[in-house]
């Protein structure tokens, strides 16, 4: 749980590539009584959440730590092995050094621009990159389960509308 938490970031504002983005899904996630992120993805305005999947389009995930009391101290095996075979080893070490370290009130942000690959920042200091999509690709199969990944996408958008 933690690591999607970790990866569901805040930055205020948000265009990459010139092309500005809109929240497409919006949540809180918690457990019981306990909130532990507010969370937001963005997609090109007027795009469907489908644009998450889709290599050409620009996104980015937002979240904002509320409580980490319950996070694990590692990132969990699941998100290890979806991100280890796409990130370069000294990537991975980062990340793990950057979600050790996430507190309450801290903002992560994964974006991606098409040509350009992933950046993931932890309170707007960059801790890894990656070119190409094969992150998102792999951390959208690692969250999906077993599920197709665009019908939990819209699933999760439906439920999850931003305000």
């Amino acid at each position: 749980m933690r690591f999607a938490l970790f990866l569901l970031a805040a930055l205020a504002g948000s265009a990459a590539a010139g092309q500005p983005l809109a929240p497409a899904a919006c949540g809180v996630r918690n457990t019981l009584w306990l909130e532990h992120y507010t969370a937001q993805l963005y997609v090109p305005a007027g795009a469907s959440i489908a644009a998450v999947g889709d290599p050409g389009t620009p996104k980015m995930l937002r979240m904002r730590m509320l409580n980490t009391f319950l996070m694990p101290p590692e990132i969990p095996r699941k998100w290890r092995e979806a991100l280890e075979p796409v990130l370069e080893e000294e990537a991975m070490k980062r990340l793990q050094d950057g979600y050790e370290r996430l507190q309450s009130g801290d903002s992560v942000v994964v974006t991606y621009q098409p040509q350009q690959g992933i950046a993931l920042s932890i309170n707007e200091r960059t801790v890894a990159t990656a070119e190409g999509h094969a992150a998102i690709d792999a951390l959208l199969a690692a969250w999906a389960d077993d599920a197709p990944v665009e019908k939990k996408l819209a699933g999760t958008a439906a439920r999850n509308r931003c305000a």
